[in-house]
């Protein structure tokens, strides 16, 4: 991404004029400066903009997912449900019936997760929603990153979550199954990574916890 790329996206309104933004340096990785986030263009050129709607964060708090884990047709298929929730069925987009339509598959090389798109999105199989045609493999889109801030931390203008420190720990594993209110070894009608939120049949209780319950657990 150069800074004429980032002027095109403000000019169409796809990023506030407020929000600081920067241009990579010679890193292949991303690499935030503490308060940054990390951001696509080809995301912004599928239905992203800032700052990010309710609905797509509480699409990545749900599954735990940054930006970077989104390839770029994910934006696609999220822009088109919620085209079809607001446009169509008159009602606000959420996860727990995105579940229903969709599944989450990692994406891996060489039996390990992919750093950039390891979370593509699939249409399950018997819905009534139309398949979107997308392109199999849009070329140079983890080359598009660039670093995005808040200029003023009272108001938040990117409602994307905190950038993820380090590897997969095992706080992790013990808070998805804990927080989600599942017992992973007792015989269930679909995985943890197909369920569809507080009425999901897998649940032991419809109640939510709070984080600080999931931490006495």
């Amino acid at each position: 991404m150069r800074e004429d790329d980032i002027a095109r996206l403000v000019r169409l309104r796809r990023i506030p004029a407020e929000v600081i933004t920067r241009v990579p340096g010679e890193e292949i990785e991303p690499r935030p400066n503490p308060g940054e986030r990390v951001v696509f263009g080809a995301h912004f050129d599928r239905g992203l903009g800032l700052p990010a709607s309710h609905f797509f964060r509480r699409f990545l708090d749900f599954f735990g997912l940054q930006p970077h884990h989104l390839p770029a047709n994910a934006c696609i298929l999220l822009s088109c449900y919620v085209a079809f929730m607001e446009g169509y069925a008159g009602l606000w987009p959420d996860v727990e019936f995105w579940s229903r339509l969709f599944y989450i598959k990692a994406q891996t090389t060489d039996s390990h997760l992919r750093t950039y798109g390891a979370a593509s999105i699939y249409s399950r199989t018997g819905t009534p929603f139309p398949r979107i045609p997308t392109v199999d493999s849009v070329k140079n889109w983890q080359m598009s990153f660039f670093y995005v801030r808040n200029d003023n931390p009272a108001f938040d203008r990117l409602n994307l979550p905190d950038v993820a420190e380090g590897r997969l720990s095992a706080e992790d594993l013990l808070c998805t199954y804990t927080e989600r209110r599942v017992l992973p070894l007792q015989m269930r009608v679909h995985k943890i990574g197909h369920m569809s939120g507080r009425l999901d049949p897998t649940r032991t209780s419809k109640i939510e916890l709070t984080k600080a319950c999931v931490a006495r657990r």
